[in-house]
């Protein structure tokens, strides 16, 4: 297959592609528009409810006379948030006629050995990764860190080198008595 044919197959499936996607987000705008349908209509639902029983409460309370159509009016009403309701339902429940299509993933030669020659790279990077056990916590609850003196992050104390920069530590000698040393003018004071 010639890169020009290569090319074109490529650029068919990208647009292919491309349809799939317009469509799914089409798809999703209109169900979340369903949806927002769905809860305005139970709102109007409940906001029926709410007046019919109001309705009724005053009647209860001899402060209205009880007036049939008005009871029937609102009983319409419900009954119309209610179908309403059941066909928003359906229509969001409906199945979607999606269209399934192959988008070819074939490759030349040449980017196939430079996928791998990638993948051959990348393995040794995952095995220098060991896992290590949490760090301490102090006092406070915070974990006792061993900062990169290069990028200032935050690293487990038994790190060799940084997990941000790759900066290789100074061995634990070093580290220490520079700290010794600080304390033990504080010591003699004392």
């Amino acid at each position: 297959m010639e890169v020009k044919d290569y090319m074109n197959d490529f650029l068919a499936g990208a647009k292919k592609l491309a349809d799939i996607v317009a469509n799914k987000t089409q798809e999703t705008v209109e169900s979340a528009k369903i949806e927002i349908e769905l809860r305005k209509a139970q709102a109007n639902l409940d906001k029926e409810y709410k007046t019919l029983g109001q309705i009724e409460y005053h009647i209860e309370k001899g402060t209205m006379n009880r007036d049939d159509e008005v009871i029937e009016a609102a009983c319409a009403r419900i009954q119309d948030a209610i179908d309403a309701i059941s066909a928003l339902q359906a229509k969001k429940d409906a199945p979607k006629e999606t269209a399934e299509v192959e988008v070819p993933v074939e490759a030349p030669e040449e980017a196939e050995e430079a996928v791998e020659e990638a993948g051959e790279e990348e393995e040794p990077a995952e095995e220098d990764e060991e896992e290590q056990p949490e760090p301490e916590k102090n006092d406070e609850g915070y974990f006792i860190l061993k900062f990169c003196p290069n990028c200032k992050v935050g690293n487990h104390p038994d790190a060799k080198k940084c997990v941000n920069c790759g900066t290789p530590f100074p061995e634990a000698e070093e580290t220490e008595s520079p700290a010794e040393e600080a304390e033990a003018p504080q010591s003699e004071e004392e």
